[in-house]
């Protein structure tokens, strides 16, 4: 980062602490500590749910639920109603953002939030009334990493935002790596603002410490392909598997009746590819209905991936956020990333991994450990628990404790 971007970050965050000093919300004192957690994307939100359910365990905290609409482009998708409706599961009294017929959006402050949870780190993601610039002018914004950073690459750069340093008053990183990442550009924006950052762990891991894993046959295979175009990991991105086995996995799974496969894009795949002139429209969508043809394949659409994640026995995947969750069930993964910049911390993990980089060697081991042939067993459980014993347990709850007492000495 060059003087020129640490000179204009100090400066936003001096304005944006003065505004947020001088803010008439400052003045008040609430009976109890009101937080807001504000959802735009369901599949992230496991990475505040046991910050959440700790909150509601808190007599001392009130606990919102916002829920946005898909919002892309400038324009509100008003006709989508899915994320209000995962987030109703959560909380029965969940507030919807947007009002369609009125074509205004809920006015957070009537809440008279203390702390609001952002659910990913992208502006672009929220429209104007939800930029992270005004929120910050109601209350104090936080952000725990939505998905676990397993090596150093330039999708840090990608993935976090300038508006994430600008705004946000407690960022809970991941891991060692976020944290030195961040701790490099907020050293100085700590000392003139009164920002937090926070090497606490991930919140996620919280929600695997109790379930317990059986011993099963492996038949039911998770495929997690990445969004990515040729194009976009010339520019540092990481590549997709998707073109190399969408039809030859498909043909396999045929072949083998009593296996299930479970297929889950990245969100984006399908219009980045179309958008690319990798696959037309009508091409999308008779994929799409080939897989629905077939008994023992299934399209993921459900709001949270957790349910199906759990459920498979073998996970084949891209680099994604999520390897790290699976990693710690214990399954075998089929990787078709690449090992570049894994620290020592996580090279135990990376090991563990069967790494493909075509269909003939995912489907040979595919072979082997549908017939309870698993070479990287051993070697995986003896990874998962060098890996956890030095993880933190109850994240949610320490970051909650965190800002209870925060709030005490303000």
């Amino acid at each position: 980062m060059d003087t020129k971007d640490l000179i204009k970050i100090i400066y936003h965050n001096v304005r944006n602490t003065y505004k947020y000093l001088m803010h008439p919300a400052k003045k008040r004192r609430n009976p109890k500590i009101n937080i807001i957690f504000l959802v735009v994307r369901t599949n992230v939100w496991n990475s505040v749910k046991s910050i959440y359910d700790a909150a509601k365990r808190n007599d001392k905290i009130n606990t919102y639920v916002v829920a946005l609409q898909s919002y892309h482009n400038g324009e509100i998708d008003s006709e989508d109603s899915s994320v209000y409706e995962f987030c109703k599961t959560i909380d029965s009294n969940t507030i919807k953002a947007y009002n369609p017929e009125t074509k205004t959006y809920y006015d957070l402050e009537e809440l008279k939030p203390d702390y609001i949870f952002l659910n990913v780190p992208y502006d672009e993601e929220y429209p104007e009334p939800y930029k992270s610039e005004r929120l910050s002018r109601i209350a104090k914004l936080c952000y725990a990493s939505y998905g676990y950073t397993i090596k150093k690459s330039k999708l840090q750069k990608i993935t976090v935002r300038p508006s994430i340093m600008r705004y946000v008053s407690f960022i809970f990183a991941c891991n060692n790596i976020m944290y030195g990442y961040y701790r490099k550009r907020m050293i100085l924006t700590e000392l003139v603002s009164g920002k937090r950052l926070y090497n606490i762990g991930f919140p996620r891991f919280d929600i695997y410490k109790n379930l317990a894993y059986k011993e099963s046959e492996y038949k039911t295979i998770m495929w997690l392909p990445r969004w990515t175009t040729e194009s976009q990991v010339a520019q540092g991105n990481e590549p997709s598997s998707f073109f190399k086995l969408k039809d030859k996995i498909l043909d396999y799974i045929d072949n083998n009746p009593k296996c299930e496969l479970i297929v889950r894009p990245h969100p984006k795949a399908f219009e980045n590819y179309i958008k690319n002139n990798m696959m037309t429209e009508t091409e999308v969508t008779a994929y799409k209905e080939r897989i629905e043809a077939a008994d023992n394949v299934s399209y993921d659409t459900n709001p949270s991936y957790y349910e199906n994640l759990i459920k498979s026995d073998i996970l084949i995947a891209d680099f994604t956020s999520i390897l790290a969750e699976y990693f710690v069930t214990g399954r075998p993964i089929i990787y078709f990333g690449n090992g570049d910049n894994y620290p020592p911390e996580h090279r135990g993990m990376y090991e563990s991994f069967y790494h493909v980089d075509s269909w003939e060697m995912a489907k040979g081991i595919l072979n082997d450990l549908i017939n309870g042939i698993d070479y990287k067993k051993e070697q995986r459980e003896q990874a998962v628990s060098d890996f956890m014993k030095d993880k933190p347990h109850n994240v949610g709850e320490h970051i909650i404790n965190i800002l209870v007492n925060k709030y005490k000495k303000e």
